[in-house]
């Protein structure tokens, strides 16, 4: 009998362990998705819809965004937390006029940005250094 309550304590740590990584992995991989503008400083969500506006950060290494017209192109730091900063921001050239006022405050938006905060599993806020709300945005593969 001593020897069940034993292995059942191995069996329970080992368990509690394995899903205290999952629950970070999981953390991880929540911010690396497309999201979907819904806010931004100055900008009606119907334009935000209609540029399909979106910052895209499925992959770390080369995160994107997208404002109706342009690719834009940046940098991605994650540090620890929930601390977050792009920078290098770039852009393709050519000229829209109905998207450039959305292009212009998401780029001054990007490089404003300086951490996250997962909402929901499908929602996040970005924020600046103070913690202002600069942007929200939905989950692109979420229904």
């Amino acid at each position: 009998m001593k020897n069940f309550g034993f292995l059942f304590l191995v069996v329970f740590f080992i368990t509690l362990s394995s899903c205290s990584q999952n629950n970070k992995i999981m953390s991880s991989e929540t911010i690396q998705r497309q999201w979907m503008l819904k806010t931004l400083a100055g900008l009606s969500y119907d334009q935000l819809v209609k540029a399909k506006a979106q910052i895209d950060l499925s992959n770390l290494e080369t995160p994107k965004a997208f404002g109706g017209c342009n690719r834009i192109f940046f940098t991605a730091k994650r540090e620890a937390g929930n601390s977050i900063s792009f920078f290098n921001i770039g852009s393709t050239k050519m000229y829209c006029e109905d998207a450039m006022k959305v292009e212009d405050e998401l780029v001054k938006a990007l490089s404003l940005i300086s951490k996250y905060e997962l909402i929901a599993p499908h929602q996040i806020a970005f924020k600046d250094a103070g913690g202002k709300v600069i942007a929200t945005a939905a989950a692109a593969d979420w229904d």
